[in-house]
C-alpha cells in the first residue's frame, strides 16, 4: 500500500407515553461540540438574511444543535409562538436516530415536542414543535396550493444538501418559492418590481396576504458542500444568501491505497478489516460496501474468521488464502461479540431497531465495534469513536435507462465522498483510512457526485407538482433544471397510467395515485385492483413488498438449509409476489401477539381496533419460520395505512378474490405492473439428426430490450420449464442483471395489455 497524509452519540431512546409537564429546556446541555461557539453568529446571520447556507464537517453538531437554537434563540419564534422548526433528511435512519438523541437530550418523550416524521411511521403530534423529516415527507405534505408556502413552518432546515437526492433538489426549489412569496416585499425595492416575480410566486404571494402569513427562514447545511451553488440559488437581487463556514475539529488522517487493482472488494474489505483488528489498538472499524447483499456477505465471513480466531489462539495474522477458504467451512456463527470484537450492519431496509445498535454501549468482554455500512454512514450519522475506515470506493444507485426502466447499478464515488468516507475516522484521535482503490483511480474519480434528477424517474414528481397546482413543470425554477426529455418522459408514463389526460392535465384519477404514498406504478395496482375483485390481497403484496428483508436468509450453510427448508411452505408456484402474500396469509392464521413497541401507525390501529387484539408477529412464529418480525410488522403498518387511503378513495376495502380468484390477482398485477415485464429467451439447438428446436432457458428479455436473469433468491429461479412471461419489481446490476419480485404471468396478457407485442 502506498500511504499519504491529509488533515482533516449517544444512545437513542425508546418512545415513552408517560404523561409529563411539556416544554424544552432554555438550553442544551454543556457540549464542546465544535458548532457551539457559533450560536450567536448563527442565529444573527439569520436574522439579516432570510437564507443561510452553513457547511461544517461531521459530528460538529448542525444537525442536532441548529433546530432547536433557532427555535429558542430566534425573534421569529418569540413573535410567532404557534410556529415550528423542521429538520429534512435524506435517509430515514437519520430521522429516527437524530430525534430519538435530541429528545434524550431535552429531556422530553419522543413524539411529543421532539419527533420524526418518515415513510409510513408519523412519530409527531401537533404539540411537536421540531420535527426531522425526510425530503419526501414534507413534499406530501406540500401537497396544495397553501401547502407549497409551509405556513406551519418558521424555518426550514435543509441538511445533508450535498448529496443531492431528488427529493432535496425538489425541497429546495418549493422552499425557495415559499421563502420569497412570504418574505415580500423586502426582496424587492419597490411595487415596480413585481413584475420579476413569476407567475406561480405571484399566486402564492396572494394566499400570503389574505392568510397573513410570517416570514420564512431557510438553512441549507452539509458537511462538505458547493456553497456557490445554493448561495447563488436562494439569493435574490436585494438579498444574498449568508454562507457560513464553521471549522471542523479532527486529528490526523492517514490515508493509504492499494499499490494494485483488487480483484474481489468484498474479501479485499474483509482482509482489510481483520488486519486492522489483528494489529492495531482500540477504536471502531468502519468499512463501506455498495449494499446489503455484499454487507451480509463480509458480516458473515467477518463473524466466521473471528470465530476461528478466536478459538485458535488470537493469531495475530490473517492470510488471504484464509479469507477465501472461510467462505466454505462449515461453523456455527454467532451475533455476540468475538475475539474482542461486534460485527454490525448497517443500511437502510433493516429495522431502527437493528440499526440503533451501533449506538449501543459495548459489552464487557468487548472493545470495538466493525461496522460494515452503506453509504449511510458518510454523512447522515456521527459514529464517534470510529478510528479506522475501509473504504470500497462503491455505492448503489438507480438511474434511468433510456427504454425509461430503472436499474439499481453499482458505481464509483465520486471525490467528495470519497473524502467523506475518510473523514469518519479521527475525530477523538489520529485515524487511518485505508482506500480499496489505487491512487491513480482515485485521481479519475468525478469531483462531486451526479444530482440524482438526472438519472432518476421524474414521474412522482410530475405527479406532486401537478397536484400542487404547478403547470409548467418545463419552465419551473428546479435548482438543476432536468432535460425537457426526461420531463416529457415522466409525462408519459403518468400519461400511460391515464394519471394526465392528452393536454398533460392530472386527471381525477391521478388524483387518487397521488393520494398513495408509493411509486406511481404501485399506486396504479392499488387503484386497479378494485376493478379485479382483489383490494385486500394487493394492498397485501404492496405492504410487503415495501418492508424488504421479509425473509431471512442467514449465510451459514446449515442455518440456510433449514431457512429454505421452513420458507418452501410459503413458497408460490406463481412467483415471487404471491409467496410474500402467502407468509403474511399464514402469519395472520397462525400468531396474535401484542407487542409493546409498535410503530407509531401500528398504535393508532391499537387504539381504533381497542375491542380487538392488534395482531403483530409473535418473534417465536418469525424465529421457527426464519422471517423477519420487524419486516412483518412494518407491512402490517404499512398495509393499514394504504386501507385507511383507500377507503378514504371509497374503494371496496374489502373486496377479495380468495383462493378461488387467483387468476384475476395474478392479472390484475400484470395489468398494474405492464410496463415491468420480461418475455422469456429461447435458444436453438441443434440435434444429431439436423432438426432445430426450441428449449426453454432462465433467461429474459424486458419489453424495452434488456436481457435480464431470475435472481437467485427468487422463487422462481431454476424453474423448468421457465414461465413464458413474467413481471417484476426491480431490475439489479451486479456481475449479472437480475430481476427480482418474479411472478408468472399468461402470455395473453401480455399480448392484451400490449397489443403491439
Amino acid at each position: 500500500m502506498k500511504r499519504s497524509h491529509s488533515s482533516h452519540s449517544s444512545s437513542p431512546i425508546t418512545p415513552q407515553t408517560t404523561t409529563v409537564p411539556l416544554s424544552l429546556p432554555d438550553h442544551l446541555p454543556p457540549s464542546s461540540l465544535p458548532i457551539i461557539p457559533y450560536h450567536s453568529k448563527i442565529v444573527a446571520s439569520l436574522d439579516k438574511n432570510d437564507c443561510c447556507v452553513l457547511t461544517s464537517s461531521t459530528g460538529s453538531g448542525k444537525t442536532t444543535t441548529v433546530p432547536f437554537l433557532i427555535y429558542k434563540e430566534h425573534r421569529l419564534f418569540k413573535e410567532h409562538s404557534k410556529l415550528k422548526v423542521t429538520c429534512t433528511q435524506p435517509r430515514r435512519v437519520a430521522c429516527t436516530s437524530v430525534a430519538s438523541y435530541v429528545s434524550s437530550l431535552c429531556s422530553v418523550p419522543l413524539g411529543t415536542l421532539i419527533g420524526y416524521n418518515i415513510r409510513f411511521d408519523n412519530c409527531t403530534t401537533p404539540q411537536t414543535v421540531i420535527s426531522y423529516q425526510t425530503d419526501y415527507m414534507l413534499l406530501r405534505s406540500s401537497s396544495s396550493s397553501y401547502g407549497r408556502l409551509f405556513p406551519e413552518y418558521g424555518c426550514i432546515i435543509i441538511d445533508e444538501a450535498h448529496e443531492r437526492s431528488l427529493g432535496s433538489d425538489f425541497v429546495c426549489s418549493l422552499v425557495k418559492q415559499a421563502m420569497i412569496a412570504r418574505n415580500y416585499p423586502r426582496f424587492l425595492k419597490d411595487d415596480s418590481d413585481i413584475t420579476s416575480l413569476s407567475s406561480e410566486i405571484k399566486s402564492l404571494r396572494r394566499i400570503v396576504r389574505k392568510r397573513k402569513l410570517p416570514p420564512l427562514k431557510v438553512i441549507v447545511m452539509s458537511a462538505t458542500i458547493s456553497s456557490e451553488t445554493f448561495s447563488k440559488y436562494f439569493s435574490t437581487p436585494n438579498m444574498q444568501a449568508k454562507v457560513l463556514s464553521i471549522p471542523g475539529k479532527t486529528h490526523r488522517i492517514d490515508v493509504c491505497y492499494l499499490s494494485e487493482a483488487c480483484e474481489d472488494f468484498v474479501e479485499g474489505c474483509v482482509e482489510a478489516s481483520l488486519r486492522l483488528h489483528c494489529s492495531y489498538e482500540e477504536g471502531d472499524i468502519l468499512c463501506f460496501l455498495p449494499g446489503r447483499e455484499e454487507i451480509d456477505s463480509a458480516v458473515y465471513m467477518l463473524r466466521k474468521l473471528l470465530k476461528e480466531r478466536e478459538e485458535e489462539g488470537k493469531s495475530s495474522y490473517v492470510s488471504e488464502d484464509k479469507v477465501e477458504e472461510v467462505k466454505g467451512k462449515n461453523i456455527n456463527v454467532l451475533t455476540e461479540p468475538t475475539d474482542g470484537a461486534v460485527v454490525l450492519p448497517l443500511y437502510s431496509s433493516l429495522s431502527p431497531s437493528q440499526q440503533q445498535q451501533i449506538f449501543l454501549p459495548l459489552p464487557a468482554n468487548c472493545h470495538r465495534r466493525i461496522i460494515i455500512s452503506t453509504n449511510i454512514a458518510e454523512t447522515s450519522l456521527t459514529l464517534s469513536n470510529v478510528i479506522y475506515v475501509v473504504d470500497s470506493g462503491l455505492e448503489k444507485k438507480k438511474v434511468l435507462t433510456q427504454t425509461g426502466v430503472g436499474v439499481l447499478r453499482t458505481e464509483v464515488i465520486s471525490k467528495a465522498s470519497a473524502v467523506q468516507r475518510s473523514g469518519r475516522c479521527g475525530r477523538v484521535r489520529p485515524g487511518l483510512a485505508i482506500r480499496m482503490y489505487r491512487e491513480l483511480e482515485f485521481e479519475g474519480f468525478k469531483p462531486v457526485q451526479r444530482p440524482e434528477i438526472e438519472g432518476a424517474s421524474l414521474s412522482n414528481v410530475v405527479l406532486l407538482m401537478l397536484t400542487m397546482g404547478i403547470k409548467d413543470c418545463i419552465n419551473f425554477d428546479f435548482l438543476q433544471p432536468p432535460s425537457e426529455k426526461k420531463l416529457l418522459k415522466a409525462f408519459h408514463t403518468l400519461h400511460r397510467l391515464k394519471a394526465v389526460n392528452d393536454s398533460m392535465e392530472i386527471t381525477p384519477y391521478g388524483e387518487k395515485m397521488s393520494k398513495l404514498p408509493v411509486d406511481v406504478e404501485w399506486a396504479n395496482l392499488v387503484l386497479k385492483s378494485e376493478g379485479y375483485g382483489c383490494v385486500k390481497e394487493v394492498l397485501t403484496s404492496v405492504a410487503m413488498l415495501s418492508a424488504e428483508n421479509i425473509f431471512y436468509r442467514p449465510t451459514d450453510e446449515r442455518e440456510a438449509a433449514k431457512a429454505a427448508q421452513k420458507h418452501r411452505r410459503f413458497s408460490s408456484f406463481e412467483g415471487d409476489i404471491p409467496s410474500l402474500r402467502s407468509v403474511y396469509e399464514t402469519w395472520e392464521k397462525e400468531t396474535i401477539y401484542v407487542d409493546p413497541s409498535l410503530p407509531n401507525v401500528a398504535k393508532r390501529y391499537r387504539q381504533l381496533q381497542s375491542s380487538k387484539n392488534l395482531k403483530i408477529p409473535s418473534p417465536e412464529w418469525c424465529s421457527r419460520n426464519y422471517i423477519n418480525s420487524r419486516s412483518v410488522a412494518k407491512a402490517h403498518s404499512v398495509r393499514f395505512q394504504l386501507h385507511d387511503i383507500c377507503k378514504n378513495l371509497y374503494m371496496n376495502v374489502e373486496s377479495s378474490c380468495g383462493s378461488e380468484g387467483y387468476v384475476d390477482y395474478l392479472k390484475c398485477v400484470c395489468e398494474g405492473l405492464s410496463h415491468q415485464i420480461a418475455l422469456r429467451s429461447v435458444v436453438s439447438s441443434d440435434s444429431s439428426e439436423g432438426s432445430s428446436s426450441q428449449r426453454p432457458q432462465g433467461k429474459y428479455k424486458t419489453l424495452s430490450g434488456i436481457e435480464v436473469n431470475v435472481h437467485p433468491n427468487s422463487t422462481m429461479f431454476q424453474r423448468n420449464p421457465a414461465p413464458s412471461a413474467v413481471v417484476f419489481t426491480e431490475i439489479i446490476v451486479t456481475k449479472k442483471t437480475y430481476i427480482t419480485g418474479v411472478t408468472q404471468v399468461k402470455k395473453d396478457w401480455v399480448t392484451e395489455f400490449h397489443p403491439d407485442r
